[in-house]
């Protein structure tokens, strides 16, 4: 080619989806740096693809799925991107706030503050009657 460059083929045909920072992230997605290291932070991102010392390094492919499954895909074109990839529609638009986490299936029951209260004071009763049935020496 007239421009120096060559066509991809071959072992290196496997570089065709380009590694982004945390600078080129900011730029794919309309957000700033500091979000995206924030988001890295937090361990909202997925794990990078690629590590180097202190920098990390995403697929382009990871951050365009993340983005989609969690509504960070702001640009039409990426969105139009998406669909055709995965073939499925990308969670909408949400701009700001945070980021849902997938629903996790717990099945434990909490008790509510209510039925916490009236347990703790019904353990405090059956300890006060403990208490009067062994009587001060200690018989019963």
């Amino acid at each position: 080619m007239c421009d120096g460059t060559r066509p991809i083929s071959g072992a290196a045909g496997a570089f065709a989806d380009p590694l982004l920072g945390v600078r080129e992230v900011a730029d794919f997605l309309d957000v700033k740096p500091r979000t995206v290291n924030q988001w890295v932070f937090r361990r909202l991102l997925p794990e990078p693809d690629v590590a180097l010392h202190a920098t990390s390094l995403w697929k382009r492919s990871t951050i365009l799925r993340w983005a989609g499954d969690t509504g960070r895909l702001s640009r039409s074109v990426l969105r139009v991107e998406y669909e055709i990839r995965w073939k499925v529609e990308p969670v909408p638009y949400r701009r700001g706030g945070r980021i849902p986490e997938p629903p996790q299936c717990d099945h434990r029951v909490w008790p509510s503050s209510a039925q916490t209260i009236a347990t703790s004071q019904a353990a405090g009763s059956l300890a006060a009657l403990g208490q009067h049935l062994v009587g001060d020496d200690g018989d019963v």
